[in-house]
């Protein structure tokens, strides 16, 4: 016969219904247990046994044959991968002076062809560098678990690499985390840099395990070069310290037209408070205000938590009064505090306004 394809394998569908299957490639009548099969579910591949499992007539031409299943219910569904395997052996023996048959030579001459093809097949599965590369005798390096395989520091050979593994990582001092020590038990910038390139970590939030954590653009009204938060937590779960090294202040300009858009530290409300103003005075709601003083009918001080760099700053006051003719206004300025007054223009006298309303804007 002529070897005319270059086809050695054909997939077939297992159903466990079907029990017989036709490949189409060339096979030698003489030796069918070349013809070998796997079935594979899945990821899981099971090398059927000729004779045992299967049985094989190839076609009389040689092109073709038919495999047939011993049991098909006895063989999981999925996929029948029928190919060629030919002994590698040279069963011919010419003797000399005797008769040379043609067929004798030709199926020699097949078997030389098959063994050929079934080499190309395999070498067209395997990895290869390419074409122009001047790299010989490459080979792989013994196994080993959980280890990958890289080439090595000049680019001439594969060798195993070791999988990095960080642990759980653990919140650092802040000492230690400016000073980048502690390395092998604490989160710091050479930790995150060593994740980055390639190792893997925990970080856990109480018994929750947090996957992903980002941290944006950090905007402070101070002109400040870091950020400590001495208490953070996520839902109540103390996390403990958070320090950002790098920050975007909202910072000031010079006196002129603002910018659209734009929000500048000098016209953001620096404090602000509304309080009952008669009887028990009391504050209903505030910012920035650490107290605040009855002085008397009429009278307040408005003490701020943290005190304004000057007494030049701005101050809106409003009230509930009694009578049109009251009006609530500020008597006197300072760094760290405020007086208000309610005046009734009709007694003349100062009177006790319901509630109180103080803004104020400027530098801190």
């Amino acid at each position: 016969m002529s070897v005319a394809s270059t086809t050695r394998k054909q997939d077939f569908t297992l159903d466990q219904v079907a029990s017989t299957f036709d490949f189409t490639f060339p096979a030698l009548t003489a030796f069918p247990e070349d013809i070998k099969c796997k079935a594979t579910t899945g990821s899981t591949i099971t090398a059927l046994t000729y004779v045992t499992d299967y049985t094989i007539s190839i076609d009389s031409d040689g092109v073709g044959g038919t495999v047939t299943l011993v049991d098909k219910t006895a063989v999981s569904k999925g996929t029948l991968i029928v190919y060629r395997e030919t002994t590698n052996l040279q069963p011919s023996d010419y003797a000399d002076y005797n008769q040379f048959p043609a067929d004798t030579l030709e199926r020699d001459l097949d078997k030389r062809t098959m063994v050929a093809q079934e080499q190309v097949e395999e070498a067209g599965r395997t990895v290869k560098v390419g074409i122009t590369s001047t790299l010989t005798d490459i080979s792989l390096p013994d196994s080993a678990a959980d280890n990958l395989i890289g080439w090595n520091d000049t680019a001439t050979g594969l060798e195993n690499k070791v999988v990095k593994s960080l642990g759980t990582l653990v919140l650092a001092t802040e000492a230690q985390a400016i000073a980048l020590t502690n390395d092998d038990a604490y989160m710091t910038a050479a930790k995150v840099a060593d994740s980055l390139a390639g190792g893997n970590a925990t970080l856990s939030v109480g018994a929750t395990v947090i996957t992903t954590l980002t941290v944006s653009t950090v905007k402070i009204i101070n002109a400040i070069t870091a950020l400590t938060v001495t208490s953070l937590s996520v839902n109540a779960v103390s996390v403990g310290t958070l320090t950002v090294s790098s920050i975007k202040v909202i910072t000031g300009i010079a006196a002129g037209t603002p910018l659209a858009d734009t929000l500048y530290k000098e016209n953001i409300g620096k404090g602000w408070i509304q309080f009952n103003g008669s009887g028990t005075i009391a504050i209903q709601d505030s910012f920035n205000v650490s107290s605040i003083t009855d002085n008397g009918i009429g009278e307040y001080t408005v003490t701020w938590d943290v005190d304004f760099a000057n007494n030049d700053y701005a101050v809106t006051t409003a009230g509930g009064m009694v009578r049109a003719d009251t009006n609530v206004a500020v008597r006197a300025i300072d760094i760290g505090s405020v007086d208000i007054s309610a005046y009734d223009a009709a007694v003349p006298a100062f009177t006790d306004a319901t509630f109180v309303s103080v803004i104020t804007m400027g530098d801190q």
